[in-house]
């Protein structure tokens, strides 16, 4: 596939030219469905279609891992519809749900990558299992007419990071422009197809501002969007580097990275990860939560990067009366996931 230069709109002077990864095939050579994220969810499952992504997002951790396959090139699995369809065939107890490309985006700017999300939705949908897409992306329009027909058993969130045209591109070099992500959104709520979104990554100092955030959140209130979800950016192996590499030449980096200098370093799966501190997360969510609840607007919090919000509450005495901010603040700490998305 030839090189084809990205649009980065605007007149960014710092943004390099991009071009779409060349797109390779291998194929599939170990079962496709694989247990997870969520291990209190044995009927939730993931599928991975691709290695590789196109939209080089600067706090993505799959870029800093060893076996990523760099960012000029994309591995499609081949003919994974296919096998998924004979796996399926074989189980007795099918999942409920399956996260299509949880570390890569399902709906990169390849065409290739898109119509295989299609194929693999189609054989989800016809053995009676949600697919749950989570983009960066756009759709393309053909691809998201066939998706409408599956509407019943598909669920997509929408990443968002900011409107703010230099930030958003600095932070997510090659995804779509937030424009272009409300106007998804747009379109999914008009073939009724179910759409979450996901303010996330919250950066410390930058994108949770008390502005930046009203304005989001507004935008979303247009559309009707009454829930998302959010979470502050974790600063996982490699993360912090790619960052100071990706983003040296933004003034407001080092405002982003040292709000992390007091964070502690908690268990996050199988590695130990830098968090924002406790205390500045729960400032930035309260400030999130108060702006939302004005425009009616539900926030959820990310489970994976609050682990430490996660405690059995306390025994409230009889008679004892909890507080309703509090309690709203209580509620809201849920895992983000299926159940609590998608009413799953």
């Amino acid at each position: 596939m030839g090189s084809i230069t990205l649009p980065l709109g605007g007149s960014d002077p710092v943004a390099p030219p991009f071009c779409l990864p060349a797109l390779q095939r291998t194929p599939h050579q170990q079962f496709v469905l694989r247990r997870g994220p969520y291990p209190a969810r044995p009927d939730v499952c993931s599928l991975e279609l691709v290695r590789g992504c196109a939209h080089r997002c600067v706090f993505c951790p799959s870029r800093t891992q060893s076996n990523y396959v760099g960012d000029e090139s994309v591995v499609l699995f081949d003919g994974l519809a296919d096998r998924l369809a004979v796996e399926l065939a074989a189980r007795k107890d099918k999942p409920r749900i399956v996260l299509i490309g949880p570390d890569t985006d399902p709906f990169q700017p390849l065409p290739e990558i898109q119509r295989e999300t299609l194929k693999i939705v189609d054989v989800l949908s016809r053995n009676g299992v949600v697919s749950w897409l989570s983009t960066r992306g756009s759709i393309e329009p053909s691809v998201l007419d066939e998706l409408s027909e599956h509407r019943e058993a598909i669920r997509v969130t929408v990443g968002l990071t900011s409107l703010d045209p230099e930030i958003q591109k600095a932070l997510e070099p090659a995804a779509s422009p937030a424009a272009e992500r409300l106007h998804l959104i747009t379109e999914l709520k008009a073939l009724k197809i179910p759409v979450e979104v996901n303010l996330e990554p919250l950066l410390p100092n930058v994108t949770d501002q008390r502005d930046s955030l009203r304005a989001m959140l507004e935008s979303l209130a247009d559309r009707e969007v009454n829930q998302v979800s959010a979470g502050y950016l974790v600063l996982r192996p490699g993360v912090r580097k790619q960052m100071e590499r990706e983003l040296a030449s933004r003034p407001w980096l080092e405002a982003a990275l040292s709000a992390y200098d007091d964070g502690p370093m908690l268990r996050d799966g199988n590695q130990l990860s830098q968090f924002l501190h406790k205390s500045k997360r729960q400032r930035g969510y309260a400030m999130l939560m108060s702006l939302a609840a004005n425009l009616g607007i539900e926030v959820r919090l990310s489970g994976s990067t609050n682990p430490d919000f996660y405690s059995p509450p306390p025994a409230v005495r009889p008679g004892r009366i909890v507080p309703s901010l509090r309690q709203a603040f209580r509620d809201s700490l849920q895992t983000a996931g299926p159940n609590d998305l998608f009413g799953a």
